[in-house]
Formats: structure tokens, C-alpha cells, sequence
């Protein structure tokens, strides 16, 4: 379903602890892209797949790792066609492990 913003319209996105209770993530990614201005920054923030938050809050639906955001992007997208026409840029991916 689309989110009610114009195409082009949204400078910043920040998710924090949101992907990983999105049951169709691509189909979200792409709908941000689609609002996205140009040059658009995106922040996001999940918990570590293989860290006991990711599995311990029963409503996370699924895990984040350091390569799943490569999905989002189209130049490394090509393993697989599920009909995602996304194309953010990952400039920088941060694991950041809690003492």
C-alpha cells in the first residue's frame, strides 16, 4: 500500500528498531525510494541477527545482517529478481556490539 507522500518528497528517513518487524521489507525499501528525494539519507537501526535481541522480542519477524541490506541496493541485487526496483546507495554500515 502506498505511503500518502508525493513522489520526491522526503529528505531523511530514520528507522529505528522498524525492519525487523516489517513483514515485506523490500516492498517498504522500495516504497521509500520512491519518496525519496535525490541524495535522500537513510538511517537505520535493527539489532544484530545473530544477537539475542534479534530473537528474544517475539514480535521481530525477521534478522538484519551486514549483507542483508545489500538487497536494498540494485547495483549488488542481482542474485535474485523479485520484482524490486529500489536503488539506494549504502555508503557506510556500522556493527556496533553493546558491552
Amino acid at each position: 500500500q502506498p505511503l500518502p507522500f508525493d513522489d520526491n518528497s522526503i529528505d531523511e528517513f530514520l528507522a529505528v528498531h522498524l525492519l525487523e518487524h516489517i513483514q515485506r521489507p523490500l516492498d517498504l525499501m522500495e516504497e521509500l525510494h520512491r519518496i525519496a528525494k535525490q541524495n535522500a539519507i537513510m538511517v537505520c537501526n535493527v539489532p544484530y541477527g545473530s544477537s539475542d535481541d534479534a530473537f528474544e522480542d517475539p514480535t521481530h519477524i525477521r534478522q538484519f545482517f551486514l549483507n542483508s541490506f545489500t538487497y536494498f541496493s540494485q547495483p549488488i541485487y542481482w542474485r535474485a529478481d523479485y520484482g524490486y526496483r529500489g536503488d539506494w546507495l549504502i555508503e557506510k554500515l556500522i556493527l556496533v556490539i553493546a558491552a
